[in-house]
């Protein structure tokens, strides 16, 4: 079975693979939840957010929900994550 969670920290040598590849082999082994972190905000497409979480619905990831915070909220952990610059806050 595979993890139902995944937080992937983007960096310059991997966001790009993890956007696309490893993304895809998550979304493959079924991996309900799928969180992109990137530090620096360098790397995730759209401003706002240093945090990118994703669920999987019919078989495609989607943008997760909200808390009431306003942070995504992760079905899985019973938390809402939020990307706070060089640290994850659940």
């Amino acid at each position: 079975m595979a993890s139902q969670w995944v937080l992937a920290v983007l960096s310059a040598s991997t966001s790009r693979r993890d956007r696309t590849v490893k993304r895809e082999i998550y979304r493959q082994l079924g991996v309900r939840e799928y969180s992109l972190y990137d530090p620096p905000g360098q790397w995730l497409p759209g401003a706002g957010s240093c945090l990118q979480a994703e669920q999987l619905q019919r078989g495609r990831y989607i943008p997760a929900s909200l808390a009431t915070s306003g942070w995504p909220r992760s079905e899985v952990l019973g938390l809402a994550v939020q990307g706070a610059g060089w640290g994850v806050r659940f």
